[in-house]
């Protein structure tokens, strides 16, 4: 089905642009009833992306910065190998300095 799964996030919802740097995934900006999120197209199982979003509701839930899935209008958290998660403005770290500040990021 490949991105046409993205409608599944409801009427408001587009791509925008492509994100650079991603070898496995083919990842974009989106827009989901007015908010920036990111989306993630790739061949990873269910069972691993149903591992992947639970693990990342998890981290959220203890406080960690990790982009939060955003579920579908019918409640799933993946469907048809996309993932639309919240997006979080940042990069690599540049120094050693940097790893404690970064937020995890689950993209590529």
């Amino acid at each position: 089905m490949g991105w046409d799964a993205l409608g599944q996030w409801g009427e408001d919802v587009a791509r925008i642009e492509p994100l650079a740097g991603e070898v496995a995934n083919d990842v974009w900006s989106v827009r989901v009833n007015g908010h920036l999120a990111v989306g993630r197209l790739g061949t990873r199982s269910d069972a691993d992306l149903a591992w992947e979003t639970g693990l990342l509701q998890h981290l959220d839930r203890e406080g960690l910065t990790v982009p939060v899935p955003i579920p579908t209008t019918d409640g799933r958290l993946f469907a048809d190998g996309l993932v639309v998660m919240t997006y979080l403005d940042g990069g690599p770290p540049e120094t050693q300095a940097d790893w404690p500040a970064r937020s995890v990021s689950c993209i590529g």
